[in-house]
């Protein structure tokens, strides 16, 4: 794994968690986007 897009994956998820502190409505759109990616993840080797 490249160590930039892990430091960004970590950077991304800091912020993302930091907005959660303030808003519900952030917390509900980071982990629906989250469910949609890990449906995604599942799907494409499952459809392969």
């Amino acid at each position: 794994m490249p160590v930039h897009s892990a430091w960004f994956g970590t950077g991304g998820a800091l912020i993302s968690s930091v907005l959660y502190l303030w808003s519900p409505v952030a917390y509900g759109a980071v982990t629906s986007i989250a469910v949609i990616g890990l449906y995604v993840a599942h799907l494409i080797p499952v459809s392969l």
